[in-house]
């Protein structure tokens, strides 16, 4: 990465040249210097040239870090990495901001934004993928096609609860839970794992406590084992 008021060793060359051809950025302000070279080391620069302006041409990259992620239910916040102006090749930096939900519209929506890195759109159904790309642009044209990533709108409560859940007695001190999993749409979000109530009240003195075991399991895993149950008390699931 090259950075603006530094210099830079562009190019080397025999000691018979007194040209050289130089590969440069469009729409930069240059000033250039030679330094000659020995087997015992270096001269002092020349004095630097005049400053020459690259002539402006369409961008030739694309923001990276585009990333798709809801804050609320109903929307997706879409943020990138913004091109330093030293890389914009041109004037009148901008960003073409496309969006379409997955595999459900054809066509691009899309907004033209300026001096941001970040574009929020509202309305959204919750959690649902989204097609996303940011294309950067000037007043010369368009940077090439940008590509493709997958983002997803904001999360909300699951809306079902696991059922059909069963118990297994295994010892005096071990109990295994069993539930069916919850449909995926219902979770709308990335399902975590689950949490693993139990009430439970000491037989002999007749005192009743309640707490909550959390196990964050993969989605797939429908059973958990609990441990270190005390002997001759009752339990049951919360609310029961």
């Amino acid at each position: 990465m090259r950075e603006p008021g530094m210099w830079h060793l562009q190019t080397k060359v025999s000691g018979t040249q007194t040209t050289a051809s130089l590969s440069l950025s469009p729409y930069v302000n240059y000033s250039f210097r030679v330094i000659a070279v020995n087997e015992i080391g270096r001269s002092d620069p020349s004095v630097p040239s005049e400053r020459y302006m690259t002539k402006a041409a369409e961008p030739d990259t694309n923001p990276s870090g585009i990333k798709g992620v809801g804050t609320e239910p109903d929307n997706l916040v879409i943020t990138w990495n913004p091109i330093r102006g030293f890389d914009s090749n041109g004037p009148g930096l901008q960003y073409k901001v496309s969006w379409r939900q997955k595999d459900f519209d054809e066509d691009w929506t899309d907004v033209t934004v300026a001096n941001v890195s970040k574009y929020i759109v509202s309305g959204t159904p919750t959690f649902v993928p989204y097609e996303i790309k940011v294309q950067a642009l000037n007043d010369l044209g368009y940077a090439p096609v940008p590509l493709v990533v997958i983002g997803h709108s904001g999360e909300d409560l699951p809306m079902v609860a696991p059922g059909n859940v069963e118990v297994e007695v295994i010892n005096a001190t071990l109990a295994k839970v069993q539930w069916d999993s919850v449909p995926l749409p219902s979770v709308r979000g990335h399902l975590k794992g689950y949490r693993v109530g139990i009430y439970f009240c000491f037989i002999l003195i007749v005192l009743c406590c309640k707490y909550v075991v959390t196990q964050y399991s993969v989605f797939i895993k429908k059973n958990f084992m609990l441990c270190q149950l005390i002997v001759w008390s009752y339990y049951s699931g919360p609310g029961q």
